[in-house]
């Protein structure tokens, strides 16, 4: 928040980025994998034993309270009958990061920018960080590769930019993501040259932006719940 600390937490009109990357859930559902599984993929014996373990992947990451409502959720919006059907551990693995990810950070931190927006109109922004650079180191040993995987953590990369991890490609995203940064910090508005600009939420879930190069806007976030 572009504010100096002060003795006194009490604030009031102070302007908010909320922010989250596409694949948040690697990190989580990565350890699960490697400690609760031993890092060995399941071998369902029926799709029915893959529904008791999606219902058990959202009970570690807090949702015991309708957990059988949250699932028929994500199954809605996420699998397919036929993947069900066959229920194979590896082709399934994208459902389990989106479940691990909106659990552990996504949902909270998207609903908590819908209270702060509605409080403090015109001041919150929220963006979805989804630019593909150099490989993640947040979650070795993980043995499912995805294409277009942007793990936690990964915008510091862009935020920090080493000039040893970073080609031309990526440097050209990593001034975008400074000046967005830098002006925040100094105006409480980010915006950066040659970038579309920067809309705050002004209603439930949106608009925001996906942050790519160029960035974009966005319009419902709940469609980056879905997006492994």
């Amino acid at each position: 928040m572009p504010v100096h600390p002060r003795e006194s937490t009490y604030f009031r009109d102070v302007e908010i980025i909320f922010g989250m990357n596409s694949q948040e859930g690697l990190i989580f559902f990565n350890e699960y994998f490697q400690y609760a599984l031993d890092s060995q993929p399941i071998e369902f014996d029926s799709h029915w034993d893959f529904l008791e373990f999606l219902k058990t992947v959202n009970i570690k990451f807090g949702s015991g309270a309708f957990v059988d409502a949250v699932v028929g959720y994500e199954l809605l919006s996420k699998a397919t009958w036929e993947e069900m059907d066959r229920a194979n551990f590896s082709e399934i693995v994208p459902l389990f990061i989106d479940v691990a990810g909106n659990l552990a950070l996504k949902y909270g931190s998207v609903e908590e920018a819908n209270r702060f927006a509605r409080a403090l109109p015109g001041q919150v922004y929220l963006y979805n960080f989804d630019y593909v650079g150099p490989p993640s180191p947040m979650t070795p040993g993980f043995p499912y590769d995805f294409p277009n995987s942007v793990g936690h953590g990964d915008e510091l990369k862009f935020l920090f930019p080493m000039s040893n991890v970073l080609n031309e490609e990526h440097t050209q995203m990593a001034k975008i993501m400074v000046d967005l940064w830098t002006s925040f910090a100094i105006t409480g508005v980010p915006q950066a040259d040659n970038v579309i600009p920067w809309p705050a939420v002004s209603r439930p879930f949106g608009p925001y932006f996906r942050l790519v190069n160029p960035p974009e806007q966005k319009e419902y976030f709940v469609n980056e719940l879905t997006n492994s």
